[in-house]
């Protein structure tokens, strides 16, 4: 039993095992331009998982972690079970897909624009992610 519990705390340090956040995720999806909310965007959590691989070192991927959550007429959506280094998908009707990264306890978001990562902080316990418009072109 030791041996099993020591095993755990080594794979745990080493990050192949993530504690799941408690608290869970409450995001806002807003207008980046309005400010506005976005009432129907999605919200979809990709998970990891270390992969054995054959001659090869293990990779870490990710995966859908459920169904997306729809935000609400006010922009919110709420996500119950959170880990580490999860990675989220913001869409919605109209704009530019964002896609969220979590770094321990720090967030970053990149969209469809330039690509380039941008901090994004929690704002009383939310975490507030501004889409983009979607350029209608031509």
């Amino acid at each position: 039993m030791r041996a099993v519990f020591a095993f755990g705390l080594v794979l745990a340090a080493a990050g192949v095992v993530e504690a799941a956040d408690p608290k869970g995720l409450r995001v806002r999806v807003v207008d980046a331009v309005t400010g506005k909310p976005v009432p129907g965007a999605t919200v979809e959590r990709w998970a990891s998982q270390w992969q054995p691989r054959i001659l090869a070192l293990p990779a870490k991927f990710w995966f859908p972690a459920g169904k997306g959550v729809a935000a609400d007429a006010d922009g919110y959506a709420a996500l119950e079970k959170t880990a580490g280094d999860d990675r989220y998908y913001v869409r919605a009707d109209g704009y530019e897909q964002g896609f969220v990264v979590r770094r321990g306890s720090k967030f970053e978001l990149a969209d469809g624009q330039d690509g380039k990562p941008r901090p994004l902080a929690p704002e009383g316990g939310v975490l507030v992610v501004p889409l983009r418009p979607r350029d209608p072109g031509p």
